[in-house]
């Protein structure tokens, strides 16, 4: 029963990370929509195989450092609009790393 919820899941993510293109056409809340539900369907499917040997990528670790400091130094500026433009900047590091991992 696992093996299939894995298999389900994988193919969500990869039919989800093609669609991606095509629903450019429609605007930008689509794109952005898939990329959310691709992120959150892997980490939940990292967390349930207990997989967590593909968090210890370098590229990803470095990733998440750098953003967390953009976030910080926004935070600390107290510019509302710097804070909201860095807060989900480390979507499109996740992304590349799924994009690597799907492949």
């Amino acid at each position: 029963m696992m093996i299939v919820e894995n298999k389900v899941i994988s193919n969500l993510l990869s039919i989800l990370f093609i669609l991606i293109p095509f629903s450019l056409i429609l605007g930008p809340f689509f794109p952005d929509l898939f990329l959310v539900i691709i992120i959150i369907s892997f980490f939940t499917f990292a967390v349930i195989k207990k997989d967590y040997s593909l968090f210890k990528n370098s590229f990803l670790n470095y990733f998440l450092v750098i953003c967390l400091y953009f976030c910080l130094v926004s935070f600390l500026t107290f510019n509302l609009l710097s804070i909201k433009s860095s807060f989900f900047y480390f979507r499109f590091g996740v992304f590349a790393f799924l994009a690597s991992y799907l492949i």
